[in-house]
């Protein structure tokens, strides 16, 4: 039974603060891009292109790091 023209209607405005994720939430949104970011080195290292080709395993961590806040600050704004 939906209302019709002639029911009235009430609003009901619910005032509640914006909710701000936790600094969980955040680390676990910082890990799926990290996770994601080193996936896509690891494939472009086995795809033989440059400059991924040449990176260690550290400068490959060190990279998805400085991409997956990259990614995360970019998700903010």
């Amino acid at each position: 039974m939906g209302l019709t023209s002639d029911q009235p209607h009430t609003i009901i405005k619910v005032n509640q603060p914006l909710r701000v994720m936790s600094t969980l939430h955040h680390e676990a949104i910082l890990e799926d891009l990290y996770d994601s970011s080193l996936y896509d080195q690891q494939l472009l290292k086995e795809l033989e292109i440059e400059p991924y080709f040449s990176y260690t395993v550290a400068e490959m961590e060190a990279h998805a790091e400085k991409t997956a806040r990259r990614m995360f600050e970019d998700m903010c704004q």
